[in-house]
């Protein structure tokens, strides 16, 4: 993979865990205006253009490289949702912006299995899988107007009005879902696409520190007169964020390249694009793992146990410099993880 992509995602996780982790309101909703469309952006910017005589094979990538991760990881946590309940996890009293938790009958279980296999569950420790949902149907989407638009503006123009018309009428398309948040990840894709295309368009500006500078600028004028985010999005915000998303991304994709320049063969570059490689695990393991600090915080300041359940973190705390912590355990313990897996995984390959 590409070294800047794999840095550029690697700032975007840390971002992503930043913003769960308890960060201030004004700069989580800076980084909200670009830190989810990045992946987006970079997965059409590493698409394949022999994916489109080969449409198969890339759905067969998205099934086993999205949804099976998806559906693995779901129904596992889904398998311990009572046991969570029990262990002040999850709570029937404390919960994500007044949500709060109850112990599954079997019939929840099944009903939460099937969302499962849609892409459509709402386990609250695996709540960014969404990502992985939009990042699914986005590419499906991207990969059908790929294929049967050949006017590249009317791919992407298309695919933004029927994601503003599905915002507007709030309607999805039945059984799986998929609505304008879809279609708004299906755009991302189609500019990192229309942008890898172009590559020396790129360039001209990731090479321009003044362009990179007027990006983040920019980006916190919109934080301010227009904050949202993929999950919060909006209709009369669509195009505005969009703007300030591809903006974001391409300041952070410049910061990633002077990275790459600099900084490949040391520690730091090994260590960012390590990372980039394994957003997934810190994806999937993030929120859990942010209940280990909350224990904590729990025993050093002899709080009720039940506020082991804040979620996703102990924002009182956080904010008074146990975000650092969070920070640390819910990226470190995910890498430390990974990498001895794949040590042992090589060791074993030399016997």
């Amino acid at each position: 993979m590409n070294n800047t992509v794999s840095i550029t995602k690697a700032i975007g996780i840390f971002l992503m865990v930043l913003g769960h982790a308890g960060l201030w309101d004004s700069a989580l909703n800076y980084i909200a205006m670009f830190h989810m469309p990045l992946f987006f952006f970079m997965s059409g910017y590493c698409f394949k253009e022999k994916y489109l005589t080969g449409m198969r094979t890339f759905v067969k990538k998205r099934i086993t490289g999205v949804w099976w991760p998806y559906v693995k990881w779901g129904v596992i946590f889904l398998l311990f949702h009572n046991l969570f309940f029990h262990l002040n996890i999850y709570s029937d009293v404390i919960g994500f912006q007044g949500k709060v938790e109850h112990l599954y009958s079997w019939s929840e279980y099944w009903s939460e299995f099937i969302g499962i296999l849609k892409m459509r569950a709402r386990e609250p420790l695996l709540g960014g899988y969404w990502f992985l949902a939009s990042l699914f149907w986005g590419s499906i989407i991207f990969l059908l107007a790929r294929k049967f638009i050949n006017n590249k503006w009317i791919q992407g123009g298309g695919i933004l009005t029927v994601c503003i018309f599905m915002f507007v009428t709030k309607c999805q398309i039945p059984f799986f879902g998929v609505g304008g948040r879809a279609f708004l990840a299906a755009f991302f894709i189609w500019i990192g696409a229309e942008m890898s295309c172009d590559k020396r368009f790129v360039a001209s500006f990731i090479n321009n520190r003044i362009f990179a500078f007027l990006s983040f600028i920019f980006v916190g004028v919109g934080s301010i007169y227009w904050h949202t985010s993929m999950p919060k999005m909006t209709t009369e915000l669509v195009i505005p964020y969009c703007i300030t998303a591809v903006l974001g991304t391409l300041g952070i994709y410049a910061i990633s390249k002077w990275i790459d320049n600099k900084y490949a063969n040391t520690s730091i570059g090994k260590f960012l694009c390590f990372t980039g490689n394994h957003t997934l695990e810190i994806l999937t393991w993030h929120l859990l793992l942010f209940k280990i600090v909350n224990l904590l915080i729990v025993c050093i300041y002899n709080l009720p146990e039940e506020n082991l359940a804040q979620f996703p973190v102990y924002v009182e705390y956080a904010r008074k410099g146990w975000i650092v912590l969070y920070f640390i355990v819910g990226c470190g313990i995910p890498l430390a993880c990974c990498w001895v897996y794949e040590k042992i995984e090589y060791n074993r390959s030399k016997i």
